[in-house]
């Protein structure tokens, strides 16, 4: 077992790579070549709120991570809301009837006849030592009563299986004084791509997960570990992602939070994903400031982009008031305007 401790996300992706490239073996798979560490890799992430991936190199589509991670939240499982982001998401992805057989949302909150979400932050509310806490993503019982992962025949089943909550006493901050109580989240992963999934998408979609969770419970967020059975990069990723570039993180972007007012969490998202679906509704002044400051201005400006309106996307980019946020849409477009 490797251990790739660091503080977020900026630092994970070449620590992740310079490990394939010392001690990956090459092997082929299903789609190409790839280097694959010959035993499993959990990576400790200290600060999973430093979320937002400043790499040129790995040039992740910020619209895309953010938007997904709250149409997850929402229990979507349709690729036609992605494929606004990534024209093609649909046609890799979806199955013919139009929905990602393997979304996590979807399972999350309705798959499994339940909302698993709630269940445990019920559960976790009422005990915080409470070691039941698991929400399963995996699902082999056959149809048409389950989702039939095992034996199925899918574009897409859950890379990430199942993830493990757990509460305990958070350290000592840098005043001296205890933070209290904090939410870590353990997500087992099957097979990781450390470029595209592990530390691009999964490191968003998994730590918005966790404050979420964390608001919902009362507590703040821990640490989030991701324990990859079979760690990879593909070659001709991994051509293109050196060692020795630069991930850059400026450490005085400060997150802002997402979720202030936890119980109206669910309503806003329910808003929100009702007026993107009718885009002739107006976004309302929603309960939690987060979405009205952050995620409206970002969904609009990328629209724009999508529109060509190269202007008007990055005006609303500098209106997305996460500093982190708006770096990273800004970036994204001048690349692409270069």
């Amino acid at each position: 077992m490797y251990v790739i401790k660091v503080r977020n996300v900026c630092d994970a992706l070449p620590a992740g790579v310079a490990l394939l490239r010392e001690q990956g073996v090459e092997e082929e798979t299903r789609a190409g070549k790839a280097l694959v560490l010959p035993y499993p890799v959990t990576t400790v992430i200290e600060q999973p709120a430093e979320r937002v991936l400043f790499s040129a190199e790995r040039d992740a589509n910020p619209a895309f991570h953010l938007f997904e991670s709250i149409w997850m939240l929402a229990g979507r499982n349709d690729v036609a809301s992605l494929n606004r982001f990534i024209r093609d998401f649909g046609d890799r992805f979806g199955e013919p009837n139009g929905v990602m057989h393997g979304a996590y949302g979807h399972r999350w909150r309705e798959a499994f006849g339940f909302d698993q979400l709630d269940e445990a932050v019920d559960k976790l509310k009422r005990d915080h030592t409470n070691r039941q806490a698991v929400i399963q993503m995996w699902d082999c019982t056959p149809k048409p009563s389950g989702s039939d992962d095992l034996r199925g025949n899918w574009k897409d089943r859950p890379c990430n299986t199942h993830i493990y909550l757990r509460v305990r006493k958070g350290e000592v901050d840098h005043t001296g004084d205890s933070i209290g109580l904090v939410l870590d989240l353990t997500i087992c992963c099957r097979s990781n791509d450390v470029i595209w999934g592990a530390y691009g998408a999964n490191a968003v979609h998994f730590s918005v997960l966790q404050e979420y969770l964390a608001a919902r419970i009362g507590i703040q967020m821990g640490k989030l570990y991701q324990v990859s059975n079979n760690f990879h990069g593909y070659l001709t990723t991994m051509d293109k992602e050196g060692v020795d570039n630069r991930y850059f993180m400026d450490y005085s972007v400060t997150p802002l939070p997402m979720f202030r007012y936890p119980d109206h969490v669910d309503d806003d998202i329910a808003d929100f994903m009702n007026c993107f679906d009718n885009q002739e509704v107006a976004y309302p002044k929603f309960l939690n400031p987060w979405f009205n400051e952050n995620l409206v201005p970002a969904v609009l400006s990328y629209q724009a982009f999508r529109d060509k309106r190269l202007a008007d996307a990055l005006s609303l980019a500098a209106k997305i008031r996460a500093t982190d946020w708006s770096i990273a849409f800004t970036e994204w477009y001048l690349r692409r305007a270069k």
